[in-house]
């Protein structure tokens, strides 16, 4: 009896540290991406928006009716004090070739990059985009809709999604805009 049970002993000794060799052997090494990955949080981006003067750039040129530019600001979350916007603006009206132009309705693309301060030290960037259509007056007709498509630093790898809430003018002349950024941003 002894001389059996030895045998089987063995083996399944032999197994045990053989499995453990194929796995230790087939495991892989530590993918920097996916470690990135899994530190990222999600962070509630609920932030008051305000733009600067808006400058009309370009007219017909570049893809758009009217392109512009403008520089804005956020306050408020995730952001310890602020993030200033440069902000360009690619409207396409749905009558392009109406002069004089009697309907404003078309669509804007607005897309942006972020940097981002803390007691007014730079912290990091982010960057991304939203669109939104308005009327044969100008008006939205919806509440603009963005994504955060990347980031530095503190920020990177930024992704995320908001809404423009309360989108309105301050201003006429110069134009300027304002409302509340209101989503999640992962970073």
């Amino acid at each position: 009896m002894p001389r059996s049970v030895a045998p089987v002993v063995a083996v399944v000794v032999t197994l045990s540290v053989g499995g453990m060799g194929v796995a230790q052997g087939s495991s892989h090494p530590s993918d920097p991406a996916n470690a990135a990955k899994s530190k990222k949080k999600s962070h509630p981006f609920n932030a008051d928006w305000m733009t600067g003067p808006q400058d009309v750039i370009g007219e017909g040129e570049r893809g758009s009716d009217v392109e512009g530019t403008d520089e804005a600001k956020l306050r408020g979350l995730p952001f310890a004090k602020k993030a200033l916007l440069d902000e360009l603006s690619k409207l396409n009206y749905n009558r392009s070739g109406e002069i004089p132009r009697m309907d404003y309705s078309g669509t804007y693309h607005v897309s942006f990059d972020a940097d981002v301060y803390n007691r007014g030290k730079f912290i990091g960037t982010f960057s991304g985009f939203y669109d939104y259509s308005v009327d044969s007056e100008g008006n939205p007709t919806a509440a603009p809709t963005g994504r955060i498509t990347g980031g530095t630093r503190a920020f990177k790898g930024a992704t995320g999604s908001f809404t423009v809430l309360d989108l309105h003018y301050t201003s006429n002349d110069p134009a300027k805009q304002a409302g509340r950024w209101k989503g999640s941003i992962r970073y």
